[in-house]
């Protein structure tokens, strides 16, 4: 058993644990008779968009299990409960987007999952680089702790905006499973990135394919309406900024930056001072 295995087993995902605490948002969990007040169109879209990714893990998850991954028992382990929640998530945004008067033809699941998205070859690509190192968990751990913190990161940037009770509700439950679902990530990727080949392999595949939750599916005209909405405040670029500054922490990664580049289009250090221009200027 060579030492990586030994930190693995040591490591080992704790399904056990992971149902006592998980159980999925699921819809007949909230009280739909009062939905509050309509909410404007930017939080709508927001929502509508947020929605439409979790869905889309489902086929996500299809190609991931087509990788090595799937050779790993703690990754399968947690990817059926990750996957199940994820599921129930969209369900229940869909939701509340009809509490809201919206409404959602199931014709549209359908399509969402026959879509090809932007990152389709990526994806294919995957499976071969997945069969040619030992290294491809550590890619998809950490983009996995990319992706799961900029989600809650983006439902806690649309709870603060709106400050809409039920909206609020709804996604402070979401807001609690991401957090597990990034923890997962997050502590994997921490142990898979101990190997420096890990480091480099994984670093070249974020600079190189990595863009913001949700673009290769619903493309970057979208992503570019979803960012502004929720980060063109003058909080927007601190939040960004910790998504960045947390990464970082991953071993290799003392360069990531790329939420706030990607989403915002500058540095952290230049879109927090433009935020704090504005911040200035308005009072």
């Amino acid at each position: 058993m060579n030492n990586l295995s030994v930190v693995e087993n040591r490591e080992r995902f704790d399904l056990d644990k992971y149902l006592r605490v998980a159980g999925a948002t699921r819809p007949e969990l909230f009280d739909w008779s009062a939905p509050g007040p309509r909410l404007d169109d930017d939080s709508l879209f927001c929502l509508g968009y947020m929605m439409d990714i979790e869905l889309h893990t489902i086929v996500y998850m299809r190609e991931m299990l087509s990788t090595q991954v799937i050779e790993d028992p703690a990754i399968t382990a947690f990817l059926s409960c990750w996957g199940y929640e994820e599921f129930f998530h969209s369900r229940t945004i869909a939701k509340l987007l009809e509490s809201q008067g919206a409404s959602i033809d199931e014709q549209r699941f359908v399509e969402l999952r026959q879509r090809r998205a932007a990152d389709h070859l990526e994806q294919k690509v995957a499976r071969i680089v997945s069969r040619l190192t030992r290294h491809f968990p550590a890619i998809h751990m950490t983009w996995g702790a990319i992706n799961e913190l900029s989600t809650l990161t983006g439902y806690q940037a649309l709870a603060d905006r709106a400050r809409h009770p039920l909206l609020t509700t709804v996604l402070s439950r979401i807001i609690k499973d991401e957090r597990r679902h990034f923890s997962f990530y997050f502590n994997q990727a921490r142990i898979r990135l101990k190997d420096r080949a890990a480091q480099l392999l994984t670093s070249f595949a974020v600079r190189r394919f990595w863009s913001p939750v949700g673009s290769p599916v619903r493309g970057d005209s979208d992503m570019r309406h979803v960012c502004r909405t929720l980060f063109s405040d003058a909080r927007g670029p601190g939040r960004l900024a910790l998504i960045d500054s947390t990464i970082a922490r991953l071993p290799g990664f003392e360069w990531f930056d790329l939420a706030s580049r990607r989403c915002l289009g500058a540095s952290p250090r230049q879109a927090i001072n433009h935020a704090n221009r504005l911040a200035n200027a308005e009072r």
